[in-house]
């Protein structure tokens, strides 16, 4: 059975010869385009042919692309609840990131994901991202690792001492 990153990887490479057979159309288009605001009867008759086989071979293409997803609903669904975070925790030791599992969640420091299968989406840090190709979430959990952290351990530190001199001064004087 194909992985998801997999599935993913070969519609990709599909897409890539839809687009390559739509520009080869466009050509032929705009190749008629031209015989005809030029009055070019023999460009017309050479372009008509062009344009039909760009436009079968273009057909070919979108029919292609449109069954390269291999998973049905069945195996979607199976997909993603025995072999998704298998998958992803993969992908994220190729990244030199380590995922572990605490609570039905996954822990990747500093985000925790939950795998929503019924959305066909994931959670990263509270936040529900539609975007699931393993790859792709173990780039933004890199990212997330390489981030400044937002708590400033100075700042606290000093208004905590600010506090406690605060206090303490406050008790010294009592004690006088």
């Amino acid at each position: 059975m194909a992985t998801f990153e997999q599935a993913f990887r070969d519609l990709d490479s599909a897409t890539d010869a839809t687009f390559k057979a739509a520009a080869e159309l466009t050509k032929a288009v705009k190749q008629m385009r031209k015989a005809a605001q030029e009055g070019n009867i023999n460009a017309i008759k050479r372009s008509t042919e062009k344009l039909k086989q760009a436009l079968n071979i273009l057909g070919q293409e979108v029919t292609n692309t449109a069954d390269k997803w291999p998973f049905d609903a069945e195996s979607e669904d199976l997909y993603w609840k025995n072999e998704f975070t298998d998958e992803l925790r993969n992908m994220a030791t190729e990244r030199g990131l380590t995922i572990h599992e605490s609570d039905g969640r996954l822990i990747a420091h500093p985000s925790i994901i939950r795998v929503l299968p019924t959305e066909r989406a994931i959670e990263i840090d509270r936040k529900k991202e539609s975007n699931i190709r393993p790859s792709r979430v173990a780039a933004i959990l890199e990212q997330n690792q390489n981030k400044r952290p937002k708590f400033r351990p100075e700042a606290f530190l000093e208004s905590l001492y600010s506090a406690y001199q605060m206090i303490r001064g406050g008790v010294e004087q009592g004690s006088k």
